[in-house]
């Protein structure tokens, strides 16, 4: 009798109708036990009941990552710092730091991109103190596929600075683990690559008669920059900022600590730059905000050269413009128009003798590196001269200046007058 009721009872059971879903795109799935549930990895995950859609997705939203990551979600009163909550505190100090002119607005910029593209491959809700050596490595992988060698070691670092970051304001207990992988590419790869880029697109230089041509076919301002850049060894943003205190031009010395470290430079100007230079303030424009007055160049919309904030200098759109209008710019040349600078001279003299057909560089090579092989009294490194050498270089291309078709060096270094050489423009 108790079975044929129990029979009876069960076939008057009615089953539960599954609700549709919210609206056609809806990540999760309706199951018979009467909640949300999501196959990840080849099991199924429950995230609320039928009656609050909205709640189980954003349980879904919280939980997803570290789900597709195979780990077990933190519990929702888990208070410790995720990623993007480091990102956010992270940036928002550098933003201090731009704010009292200790960082420029473009490397703030780098960082923002670099936690932009951090988040999209491990999670937003990712807890930091959870990341693993093979988290890093999936992140090392994913940025090589876009990122040429020098980008990606960039890169690295400043992943490396954000996670140091949070351990130096012990926002985690202990320091991330990157593992062997996440490293910076070795320099046989970055020599390897620079290599190829040359067989493939030419050593980056302009040869005289390119620079001649370039003179002729600029405007003064831009004439201007490019024999700064030669004569004084220049950037972008050196051009862009170059104040009008820094120039003597009745004597013809320009005195201008580099922007960016604040290191002094004194060179003498060319009788041709101290021309051009005249030239291009007799043409200036007036600028729009009072705060620009005192600025060397001025584009003709009255705004500076220089523009920290953008991601486009106004120098290098100006200096492609004039390379395409001469057909010497080559397509895949340059990454961005930001690599179109005019920086670094190399001075080579002419001579049919094998005595003096050297380069100014190479000897002055030699002669750092004797000199730092004294410092270190016979415990000289491999390669320390070089580094020395790179660290001096704009030091002593400001010594440098024509007189009388001679190049005379400093009396300091004890070299008689060479004979002018040949001058090339690099590309970097």
């Amino acid at each position: 009798m108790s079975s044929k009721s129990t029979l009876s009872a069960t076939s008057r059971k009615v089953a539960k109708q599954k609700p549709d879903k919210p609206y056609p795109d809806f990540p999760l799935t309706p199951h018979p036990s009467g909640r949300w549930c999501k196959k990840i990895r080849g099991r199924l995950h429950y995230f609320g009941k039928w009656d609050d859609p909205q709640g189980a997705l954003d349980l879904y939203a919280q939980q997803r990552d570290e789900l597709y990551a195979g780990r077990t979600p933190r519990p929702r009163n888990d208070d410790r710092m995720t990623l993007k909550d480091l990102c956010n505190e992270f940036l928002t100090y550098k933003k201090h730091l731009v704010e009292t002119g200790e960082l420029t607005a473009r490397s703030h910029r780098d960082y923002y991109d670099t936690c932009e593209r951090l988040l999209s491959i491990l999670g937003r809700n990712i807890i930091v103190e959870k990341i693993r050596p093979d988290d890093m490595l999936r992140v090392r992988d994913r940025l090589s596929t876009t990122l040429g060698p020098v980008a990606l070691a960039n890169e690295i670092g400043r992943v490396r600075v954000l996670f140091n970051y949070a351990y130096a304001e012990e926002r985690i207990e202990k320091p991330v683990r990157f593992g062997k992988a996440f490293r910076k590419p070795s320099k046989r790869v970055l020599r390897q690559h620079k290599a190829q880029r040359e067989t493939e697109n030419g050593k980056k230089f302009f040869e005289p008669s390119l620079i001649r041509k370039m003179l002729n076919a600029a405007d003064v301002h831009a004439g201007a920059m490019i024999l700064l850049g030669i004569n004084c060894g220049f950037g972008n943003a050196d051009c862009g900022k170059l104040p009008m205190l820094a120039l003597d031009l009745r004597c013809g010395w320009v005195s201008f600590p580099r922007p960016k470290t604040g290191i002094p430079r004194r060179c003498k100007l060319w009788a041709e730059t101290v021309k051009a230079l005249r030239e291009s303030l007799a043409n200036r424009t007036a600028p729009k905000d009072e705060k620009h007055d005192g600025l060397v160049f001025i584009t003709k919309y009255g705004q500076p050269w220089f523009k920290d904030s953008s991601s486009t200098n106004p120098v290098s759109q100006q200096f492609r413009k004039l390379l395409v209008a001469l057909g010497l710019y080559r397509q895949g040349k340059h990454r961005s128009t930001n690599n179109c600078r005019l920086v670094r001279v190399a001075i080579t003299p002419r001579g049919n003798g094998r005595r003096n057909n050297f380069s100014l560089l190479s000897a002055r090579n030699r002669l750092l590196r004797h000199h730092a092989g004294k410092q270190r009294r016979g415990r000289r490194e491999r390669g320390g001269g070089r580094r020395l050498v790179r660290n001096m270089a704009p030091r002593w291309q400001a010594a440098w200046w024509p007189k009388s078709g001679k190049l005379f060096r400093p009396p300091l270094l004890g070299w008689s007058a060479i004979d002018t050489g040949q001058l090339f423009l690099e590309r970097c």
